[in-house]
């Protein structure tokens, strides 16, 4: 398992999920922004870490053009996707 920054890649990607959400809620708008603390570059650092292309982390039930708008900050996940994501991490 790796350290990614502030975030634990491998077993403990749930941390991924906590870090960007508060009591089940999708993480705020502030979290979105693709400054080197935001959700955007989180996800970009983690995928990258991990080996996955923006397909792979997509699976077969989200699109890789939704993972690249998340990764450019310009789109909010639900609670459902970042705990999905979570899991591929």
């Amino acid at each position: 398992m790796a350290n990614n920054g502030d975030i634990t890649v491998g077993e403990g990607s749930v941390a991924f999920a906590d870090a960007v959400m508060t009591s089940g809620h999708p993480a705020p708008a502030s979290a979105v922004e693709t400054g080197p603390s935001g959700f955007a570059a989180r996800l970009v650092r983690l995928r990258v870490a991990a080996g996955l292309s923006q397909t792979a982390l997509a699976g077969d039930d989200l699109s890789p053009s939704y993972i690249s708008l998340l990764e450019s900050g310009k789109r909010s996940p639900s609670a459902d996707v970042v705990e999905r994501l979570a899991r591929r991490l």
